[in-house]
């Protein structure tokens, strides 16, 4: 009896062992901090990844990418893609490849996950994220070929090839991308950008491949399904919020609804149009934290216009603080225009500089900014859009009087800058939404007007400013891998250029007389004596001065919003009202990812499935 009551206990003590609940995996913290030497890529692009086990992860920089066990303490270089400023990159579903998009090349390639010589899969002039499809495909965010909207979602296969078009978004869509093929491979999740009211809004879309119904699942921005039966994704009006909180939302996969209420969850990642985070199929959640900021695309912030003399000595213009941008001094020296934004409308105004008065210039709803004054001072061409998605080159007469003018309608958001000697040739800034990259364009006036791409390279290149004797560019570009202010022949660009800033500089602006050349260096004004006969050539930069002033950051571009007036003495300079610049410069990107192990535990228990 002893026995069989030793045994019976035995064996229930087993059974209950067996049976009882086990204890759920624990939910864990820690991060990979960059090193000193490196930071993340810019704009708008993918910039972390996790690997479907959850075991590594990989982030770009402009010095290549960079792969990190979780297993191990440092991040090693991937070789083979420090050439290809890296961005974009994806594991493979067996975890042995790397995918990733090269700005240098504009392509997507695959390269071994330990390194080695890297394939071209497919050109990708647009392009706008990528996800990792069944039967060895990856489908993108792109474009048909010779179209420079993003309005198409791409597959392509592993092993490379000619890409096809899955479908193609119509309307008047800003970009569509982020593609995600859903459980069963019936469906894509992916994100629509679009102008409503002059704002640019971010939506959540859903796309039937067999009946190719769309239909919106909510607001917000790049948005992910994950196994727990939750779709997550970042908050907000993508052109307002620089930083937003992680939302996680019951959802289903099968009849494509949400089925409860959405939950913040409290990560914030850093970016705007960048992708910030991933989450492994495991449950690892790796992400970039920031501080949250507001953006508007032009940098707006209120601020006082002032003039500025050589040592730095400030003298206020008789005009109330208010939204001022890109103001520019007329070539007589006696009136000033500029754009003044009401955060729900943009216009072209004119200050007098003699009678100090100021006069509205354009009525029109939607978008009038980034003037010029025509080489006599008696027209202002300026760039002008309804919907924030069709941009048209206007010119009107600075007297208000007259028809407005229509120039040409570019494709890209474009600025005009400089004009050459003979009043004959605009020089334009451009920007493309995929990639986000920066450009300087040629627009002729004679009567076909015909534009021509003049520094459309894989970098920035901004600020174009002729020099006074029609011979020489100056303008900024990031090719060395930070902003640096470059000299070269004009028209023949390709003849020679010489880098004459030191240590960074952007904005460059020409004296009159064109013996000196200007360019902002973070807070400092910087000035380079410049010899402009058959061979150019330039001193050591000095410093002129130091101040705050107000400049536009988009996409790694910084503009500098200033001129500098006739007599060569002083310089137009907007000075922000408080010491928060409403612009990129307000979200500061921590280097540094967070990992979280077992995350969906988490998950699951904040934002529970019925």
């Amino acid at each position: 009896i002893a026995t069989a009551v030793i045994l019976t206990a035995i064996i229930v003590g087993v059974a209950v062992w067996y049976l009882r609940t086990p204890e759920p995996p624990q939910v864990t913290r820690s991060y990979c901090e960059l090193p000193e030497n490196q930071s993340f890529t810019e704009g708008a692009h993918q910039t972390v990844a996790v690997s479907s086990d959850g075991r590594q992860l990989v982030y770009s920089t402009g010095e290549g990418l960079f792969l990190r066990s979780l297993e191990e303490l440092d991040p090693r270089l991937v070789i083979g893609t420090a050439n290809d400023d890296p961005s974009e990159p994806l594991f493979s579903s067996d975890g042995k490849w790397l995918i990733y998009y090269s700005m240098t090349e504009r392509t997507i390639k695959k390269i071994p996950i330990g390194g080695g010589v890297s394939i071209t899969l497919c050109d990708a002039p647009v392009y706008g994220g990528m996800n990792w499809g069944p039967d060895n495909t990856i489908i993108y965010g792109g474009a048909e070929e010779n179209s420079t909207a993003q309005d198409c979602i791409m597959q392509v296969s592993s092993n490379g090839g000619t890409p096809n078009v899955l479908f193609k978004e119509k309307g008047k869509a800003v970009s569509i991308g982020r593609p995600q093929l859903l459980p069963g491979g019936k469906s894509i999740l992916f994100t629509k950008l679009d102008f409503q009211q002059g704002t640019l809004i971010s939506r959540i879309m859903v796309r039937t491949l067999k009946d190719g119904v769309t239909k919106e699942i909510t607001a917000g921005f790049i948005g992910r399904y994950v196994p727990t039966g939750h779709l997550v994704y970042t908050s907000g009006e993508v052109a307002v919020e620089l930083a937003g909180n992680l939302f996680a939302v019951p959802f289903n996969p099968e009849s494509l609804e949400i089925t409860g209420e959405a939950v913040p969850i409290g990560e914030v990642v850093a970016g705007f149009l960048g992708v910030r985070y991933d989450v492994s199929d495991s449950g690892t959640l790796v992400y970039m934290p920031g501080t949250l900021g507001r953006f508007n695309l032009y940098g707006f912030s209120e601020g006082t216009l002032m003039w500025v003399d050589r040592q730095g000595n400030e003298e206020a213009l008789v005009l109330e603080p208010n939204l001022y941008a890109f103001p520019k001094i007329s070539p007589d020296g006696t009136k000033v225009v500029l754009t003044i934004n009401s955060k729900t409308n943009e216009d072209i105004w004119i200050y007098d500089l003699v009678n100090e008065t100021k006069m509205r210039l354009t009525f029109e709803d939607g978008e009038d900014s980034w003037p010029i004054w025509t080489p006599d001072s008696k027209q202002i061409v300026y760039r002008s859009s309804s919907d924030g998605i069709n941009y048209d080159i206007n010119m009107k007469s600075a007297d208000g009087f007259g028809e407005v003018e229509k120039m040409i309608s570019w494709p890209n958001l474009p600025g005009p800058f400089s004009w050459s000697k003979d009043g004959k040739t605009l020089l334009s800034w451009d920007l493309t939404l995929s990639p986000r990259q920066t450009g300087i364009g040629m627009l002729s006036l004679e009567d076909s007007h015909e534009r021509v791409p003049l520094l459309d390279g894989r970098s920035n290149e901004d600020h174009p400013q002729i020099s006074p004797d029609g011979r020489w560019l100056a303008y900024a570009s990031n090719v060395s891998g930070q902003n640096e202010v470059y000299v070269c022949p004009f028209p023949e660009v390709n003849k020679g250029r010489w880098q004459v800033s030191t240590n960074g500089g952007v904005g460059p602006l020409w004296s009159p007389n064109g013996k000196e050349l200007f360019y902002r260096n973070e807070e400092s004004v910087m000035v380079v004596s410049v010899e402009t006969d058959a061979i150019f050539k330039y001193g050591e930069p000095q410093t002129l001065f130091h101040g705050v002033y107000l400049a536009v950051n988009v996409a790694g571009a910084i503009l500098p919003m200033w001129d500098i007036h006739t007599d060569g003495n002083r310089f137009l300079m907007i000075k922000p009202t408080s010491t928060t610049v409403d612009n990129d410069s307000t979200t500061e990107i921590l280097q540094k990812i967070i990992i979280v192990t077992n995350w969906f535990e988490e998950l699951k228990q904040r934002v529970p499935i019925d």
